[in-house]
């Protein structure tokens, strides 16, 4: 694997809110294995019913969730696609910042297994 697609990623902001608790860890790696995929599915969706609402509303609630593995550059790119949404035209757009993040986010996704599974 390739660490450089993730260039910021580190548990150490999970690991601080946790206070050590490895549970609490494995409990906030697991809510984001199961939550994020079905989000992004539905970002996916609303790209194709050009449905800005929805987009804007997803692309807010999933960009905090980044914080808590250092990925600030996913988190904005998430910015960018609830600022485009909102604007209500910009659906090339959104679909292009959605599919550079998708490559990052399958490598987030196995990775995180790993982690999960180290500490």
């Amino acid at each position: 694997m390739n660490d450089n697609l993730l260039p910021e990623f580190n548990l150490e902001y999970l690991a601080t809110i946790a206070d050590g608790d490895k549970e609490f860890m494995d409990e906030m790696i697991d809510m984001f294995l199961s939550q994020t995929p079905p989000q992004i599915t539905s970002i996916q969706k609303a790209i194709v019913e050009k449905n800005y609402q929805h987009i804007s509303q997803i692309a807010h609630k999933i960009k905090p969730t980044f914080t808590m593995f250092g990925l600030h550059s996913i988190k904005d790119s998430f910015t960018k696609i609830e600022n485009y949404a909102q604007s209500g035209t910009q659906i090339k757009e959104i679909e292009k910042k959605l599919l550079s993040i998708l490559p990052v986010l399958d490598f987030l996704y196995t990775r995180l297994r790993y982690e999960k599974d180290t500490f």
